[in-house]
């Protein structure tokens, strides 16, 4: 109950310098065992403010701030120790109102199909870190999003916020996971950027909670109770609803207006439900 001492059984999160450095260990139990900190590249951005409604109930009202940086330290997994140098990562912490626990058992009214479309692309290049998400009604619209561009060492006032982002999604065929998606943004300047984002893994987001059906988010569970699963993504059919959140670890390239480029490697989050017409989708879960 110490909010300034955040600790859950074997796990812990120090902060070791204010939005900039943090430390996260695993005592070892069930074979894994963590060790790392984590080092901010810049400032955190901070996302625009999320407000979501169902109909007439309030779904999400919160804000979030997000940091590339790099890790260091060591994990273990059944008694393999992998060392942790430099290690390319991303960060990020919410607040505010968000589905968390026992759903409400109430029916929306007037029914009507649930629909979401999350895309979150956080992305380290050599000097640099990227962002991008979008959440898009049926239609397609963009209700929230956001392109932001930061240097290392950059402080809030230095980070540069990129105009008009448009990303094109191929979709795999038959399923809601991305084959490949490009980016499309302006500088401050009006010239044109392009990203482009192709996955080479799958990671899946129920493992820390996000959709699992017994160990979710906010779900009470009595006494501390630890439980290992182990997941191979290739195994999970995706169109049941607690795999349907996914990262990709995506390989990213960066083409700029003169012609140049470079190559980086970060996230591409999925989460998409019901209708979405540039996808083609009109019903929860076709494809």
């Amino acid at each position: 109950m110490e909010r300034m001492d955040p600790r859950v059984g074997p796990l812990s999160v120090s902060v070791v310098e204010p939005l900039k450095r943090i430390h996260l260990k695993l005592d070892e139990i069930e074979g894994l065992a963590l060790d790392v900190q984590f080092t901010g590249r810049h400032f955190p951005i901070e996302e625009p403010r999320f407000t979501y409604r169902q109909g007439p109930r309030m779904l999400i009202d919160c804000t979030r701030m997000t940091q590339n940086g790099r890790w260091q330290g060591s994990l273990s997994a059944d008694g393999e120790t992998i060392k942790v140098k430099d290690f390319y990562g991303t960060r990020d912490r919410s607040w505010g109102v968000r589905p968390i626990g026992i759903r409400d058992e109430q029916p929306v009214l007037p029914m009507q199909l649930p629909q979401f479309y999350w895309l979150w692309a956080p992305v380290n290049f050599g000097n640099l870190s990227h962002y991008f998400h979008v959440n898009e009604d049926g239609a397609g619209g963009a209700w929230n999003t956001r392109s932001v561009l930061a240097l290392d060492g950059a402080d809030n006032d230095g980070l540069k916020h990129l105009n008009r982002p448009k990303i094109d999604v191929t979709w795999r065929p038959g399923t809601r996971r991305a084959e490949k998606a490009v980016l499309s943004v302006e500088d401050g300047l009006g010239r044109d950027h392009k990203i482009t984002y192709e996955p080479i893994s799958t990671f899946m987001m129920k493992g820390i909670g996000y959709g699992h059906p017994s160990m979710g988010h906010g779900t009470y569970r009595g006494d501390l109770s630890v439980t290992r699963e182990d997941l191979t993504p290739d195994n999970l059919p995706w169109q049941q609803p607690d795999n349907l959140h996914i990262q990709a670890i995506v390989k990213a390239t960066h083409e700029g207006p003169d012609g140049t480029g470079s190559d980086g490697i970060g996230i591409l989050e999925q989460l998409t439900l019901g209708p979405h017409a540039p996808s083609g989708w009109k019903d929860i879960l076709d494809a």
